[in-house]
């Protein structure tokens, strides 16, 4: 339910993030039927379709990150994004939701972040540098935050280019397990967004099924085209997930580890699964 099945079914980068813009939102839908479909697929088309959207938040502008903690977004400029000669976003550019939390160790490096993994091989401490030393595979994909809107001109999205090594490469898993991916969240400064926006909670864990996992080839990401990661985005680890809202994408990892599907969805799944207006919500992970 928090796949998004217009990303995922789409090969190519570009028409995938042209997908993402027209249509995963009613609003955009809306302006394609009347100024003609064609007139928004065509990048050439989507400054004017983006003025047509109406203001955006002013709160919230464009290619820069306003308030901070987990209030914090940047929004990228879609219309230039789209005429682009290259469709991917760069790493300064891409859009932020939630930066990194204050009680992020400032020392952190790739030979001194240790991510925890446990499996059915039992439990271990993995240095970065140590996964830099895997075969490293390259994943293309569209992420978007489940909030975005129009707000911010639907600008909480880009196409990234990641580098890192696919999570099957160093967890072992079945299909039929669960696996739960967690991230650094000590922040002390309390969400108090705008007002008309939601507050964030405390939390950054997300369950899987071992299927969609290795379906989607996840990767823990150590660098975003061919650059380490930006702190905002991730640095030095983050999981990355193709066809999942940024929400399910943990950054600043530090355990992997297989769960039952019994469990109960993390405070994260439940407040997300709101966000995205889910009908129902389920008191198991699975």
């Amino acid at each position: 339910e928090f796949w998004v099945e217009s990303i995922t079914n789409v090969k190519d980068p570009a028409e995938a993030f042209q997908h993402a813009f027209v249509h995963e939102h009613r609003e955009v839908t809306g302006i394609a039927k009347r100024v003609g479909k064609g007139a928004v697929l065509h990048s050439s088309s989507h400054s004017s379709a983006v003025e047509l959207l109406g203001p955006r938040h002013e709160l919230y502008p464009l290619g820069i990150k306003s308030w901070s903690g987990r209030d914090a977004r940047k929004p990228i400029n879609l219309s230039t994004a789209m005429n682009a000669p290259e469709v991917s976003t760069t790493p300064s550019e891409f859009f932020v939701r939630t930066e990194l939390p204050d009680g992020f160790p400032p020392e952190a490096s790739a030979d001194n972040w240790l991510v925890c993994f446990s499996d059915r091989l039992g439990t271990r401490q993995v240095a970065v540098s140590e996964l830099q030393r895997f075969n490293q595979s390259d994943a293309t994909a569209v992420m978007e935050c489940s909030g975005n809107g129009l707000a911010f001109a639907f600008g909480l999205l880009s196409c990234g280019q990641w580098q890192g090594v696919p999570l099957e490469h160093v967890v072992t898993f079945e299909d039929t397990d669960f696996v739960e991916v967690i991230g650094f969240d000590e922040e002390s400064r309390l969400s108090n967004p705008p007002p008309g926006f939601y507050k964030s909670g405390p939390g950054a864990s997300w369950i899987f099924s071992g299927k969609h996992l290795r379906s989607q080839n996840a990767l823990l990401a150590l660098s975003l085209a061919g650059q380490a990661l930006p702190a905002d985005n991730g640095h030095p680890c983050r999981l990355i997930v193709p066809g999942y809202f940024g929400c399910a994408n943990i950054k600043w990892v530090t355990e992997v580890k297989l769960c039952s599907g019994s469990d109960p969805p993390s405070a994260q799944m439940v407040e997300f699964a709101e966000r995205v207006g889910q009908s129902r919500l389920t008191t198991v992970a699975e």
